[in-house]
């Protein structure tokens, strides 16, 4: 699909190993063997019974249709730990823009509800943020309502 998925890391990271061949091979025969993945559902995505004539993207794909999205998942996370670990300079340039973009708007929205003075730590910052983060939705929602763009809001229920 040409699609660069891009993960933040850790240091000291490792592969995982759901997302390594060999095993996306082997959970690809048992979701075959448990009737998850039928021969009507391989023929439509294109692809073989063998998981050795079939490709391994292709495989992830079939994986995740079957509904074995942490092997599909850990897949992609170990493409993105190749490469960042091939450039970990590179990561900076894409992840620095959008994050001063969210922070500069979050920002402006903490100053604009009066809420610079709160500080927590740790899971409390975490809930803060998220709390915050809807917070500043509803009101983006409420203001929306107020002066009648209602065309992307997907349910006006809990807005009074």
């Amino acid at each position: 699909m040409s699609i660069k998925l891009l993960i933040g890391f850790r240091r000291r990271n490792k592969f995982s190993w759901r997302g390594k061949p060999k095993t996306l091979k082997l959970r690809f025969r048992k979701r075959i063997k448990a009737g998850k993945l039928t021969a009507q559902k391989l023929a439509e995505l294109g692809m073989q019974v063998n998981p050795e004539k079939n490709k391994l993207e292709e495989i992830v794909c079939a994986l995740a249709v079957a509904g074995q999205h942490e092997y599909a998942g850990a897949y992609f996370r170990n493409q993105s730990l190749e490469w960042f670990k091939r450039d970990p300079e590179g990561w900076k340039s894409l992840y620095s823009a959008p994050r001063s973009f969210i922070e500069g708007t979050h920002g402006h929205q903490k100053s604009w509800l009066d809420l610079d003075g709160l500080v927590e730590k740790g899971l409390r910052k975490a809930r803060l943020h998220v709390a915050l983060s809807m917070l500043c939705e509803a009101a983006v929602a409420l203001t929306r309502v107020e002066h009648g763009c209602t065309g992307s809001l997907t349910s006006q229920a809990y807005i009074r």
